[in-house]
């Protein structure tokens, strides 16, 4: 495989030993010499097999560096299957090295995988054996083969750190401090509810803690799971994202969190226009009558709504918009001390340029409690996550940039795949952050300091039964809903005739007469109930829309 100047044969390998003359193989263009070849062992190659240098590689990406058995050792790929082109002969190393082929040290990146490891990949340029070494001379350190990572204790980040800087040219890209204390304490909470649960139980704990902070007719309505949430918010200061799957009870829960704040009353709700009448309803259910009355919830319609004319017009104790109406009344909401500012649905403002985002962002930085709702708070891609988490925490937020770069950058792996999707007339480049990077690291982070997430399969024994309840919708179009309402009085006359006739004694031909007509009454009254069933259908569909 090797001769003795060190270079890797290309040609195949054979298990005779008649002499093999491989077929003469074409380098690229922009590699051929430009001179005539004058040394001699140069010359004298062309009757043994073709020589070329295995050090001479085009940089690589996400490089996977595996540990060969026990020893210290790199796989690679067998000489005689390397791809013809992707190296240069020896000869060239006479003459210029093309720009295009400079060999740059490696970016070696640092980056989480749960609270306990982080694992380190060279992104960028070649590595070398020596690199497995270090690796390995790290305390703690060991191969992934599932997720085919090195993996490194939180606790070794420095000396795997210095030892990078020090005996390697790679360029390394350490943990943010941030992201390291944040491990760290997710890490050190982890144990704390493991003991917690070994010793009493992560419930009863939940309750004791809220005891005296929040009512207790409020607090013995809450699930172990929701009580858990409330927890949390309150652990963080009352500025967090409830992002539990949908059906989990986040509306209740965030009630629950805003009772732990009383004196930082009135309370600002801004949800989707279809859900406004249901959070007036959940208020009521939750706080009605020991806490609240229904004049203290005032529902913003119209335009019409007195808070209008200005902060003074504002007498009650919450106040329920529509991320559509908060945009016209803002200036209206920022005079108004609204110390508890709850936003359902938060991945509305995924977008930072939108009216409706830049309207809100003041609000929530100015209040001094924030709850944010979402159980899909990034849609699509994790850029969405910034502006709420920045509306959320700012001062740890703050750099939209830097926050891209490190957890929405498009690798060549998804470029490649969205080419192909696209086709050949499809675009060559994408926005530079609408990608995903750094996942495990970027869910760490969120749920060890302001986001708390659980799905329903990880607690279904505290589920309730399932409750069915109606959800009243408005009739926004008045034409519709002056028809339902001549409709609903013409039912209600058939009805009342129907007991008139009902309650007739007349006989014989008579009576026959009155059966005939209760028949035809009885098919005027179902057509126009069908006819009304038709309509409430359809005025239904604007709201349903909305919700969905």
């Amino acid at each position: 495989m090797s001769s003795n100047s060190g270079v890797v044969d290309l040609t195949a390998e054979t298990e005779t030993n008649e002499p093999h003359i491989p077929k003469k193989r074409m380098l690229p263009a922009s590699v051929q010499p430009t001179a005539p070849i004058q040394n001699p062992q140069l010359t004298a190659s062309y009757n043994a097999p073709r020589a070329f240098s295995n050090t001479f590689r085009p940089p690589v990406s996400s490089s996977i560096l595996l540990p060969q058995g026990g020893g210290s050792g790199v796989r690679t790929l067998p000489a005689s299957v390397l791809p013809v082109g992707k190296t240069v002969p020896q000869a060239a190393s006479a003459y210029p090295r093309p720009a295009q082929y400079a060999l740059p040290n490696a970016r070696i990146v640092f980056s989480i995988i749960n609270s306990k490891y982080f694992t380190a990949r060279a992104e960028v340029g070649t590595v070398n054996p020596a690199l497995i070494n270090t690796f390995k001379a790290v305390p703690g350190a060991k191969f992934d083969w599932q997720l085919c990572k090195w993996l490194f204790p939180l606790s070794a980040h420095d000396v795997l750190h210095t030892a990078l800087a020090n005996h390697h040219k790679h360029v390394v890209e350490p943990l943010p401090r941030y992201t390291l204390a944040a491990a760290q304490l997710k890490n050190q909470r982890d144990e704390q509810n493991t003991l917690e649960g070994a010793m009493a139980g992560s419930a009863a704990e939940s309750l004791l803690a809220l005891k005296g902070h929040i009512p207790d007719k409020v607090l013995h309505q809450l699930a172990p799971f929701q009580r858990q949430a409330v927890q949390f918010v309150m652990g963080n200061k009352g500025r967090a994202m409830i992002a539990d799957e949908m059906g989990l009870g986040k509306t209740r829960t965030a009630i629950s969190a805003a009772m732990a704040y009383p004196d930082d009353w009135p309370v600002l709700i801004v949800s989707p226009s279809s859900a406004r009448h249901h959070w007036q309803a959940e208020l009521l259910n939750v706080l009605h009558p020991e806490f609240i009355d229904p004049k203290d919830i005032s529902v913003v319609e119209s335009s019409a709504h007195p808070i209008h004319k200005g902060p003074q017009h504002f007498k009650a104790k919450i106040l329920i918009v529509s991320y559509h109406l908060v945009s016209k009344i803002t200036d209206i909401l920022m005079a108004i001390p609204f110390n508890v500012v709850i936003v359902d649905e938060s991945h509305y403002m995924k977008n930072a340029q939108a009216q409706r985002t830049r309207r809100l962002l003041p609000l929530l930085r100015k209040s001094k409690r924030a709850f944010l709702l979402s159980g899909t708070p990034a849609l699509s891609r994790p850029f969405e996550l910034f502006t709420q988490l920045h509306a959320i925490a700012p001062a740890q937020w703050s750099n939209e940039k830097e926050y891209g770069r490190r957890y929405c950058t498009v690798s060549k792996e998804q470029k490649k795949a969205r080419q192909l999707a696209a086709g050949t007339t499809g675009p060559k480049s994408w926005s530079e952050f609408s990608g995903a990077s750094n996942i495990e690291e970027l869910h760490m982070m969120l749920t060890a300091t302001i986001m708390i997430r659980r799905l329903k399969k990880d607690i279904l024994t505290q589920l309730p039964e399932k409750q069915r309840r109606i959800v009243q919708v408005p009739i926004e179009d008045l034409n519709k809903r002056s028809e339902m309402t001549s409709m609903l009085a013409l039912a209600a006359e058939y009805e009342e005739k129907l007991s008139a006739h009902k309650r007739s004694r007349a006989q014989g031909a008579e009576r026959a007469q009155e059966m005939e007509e209760l028949a035809e009454m009885r098919a005027r009254k179902k057509n126009v109930l069908m006819q009304l069933f038709t309509m409430s259908g359809e005025a239904k569909l604007p709201a349903i829309l909305k919700h969905l």
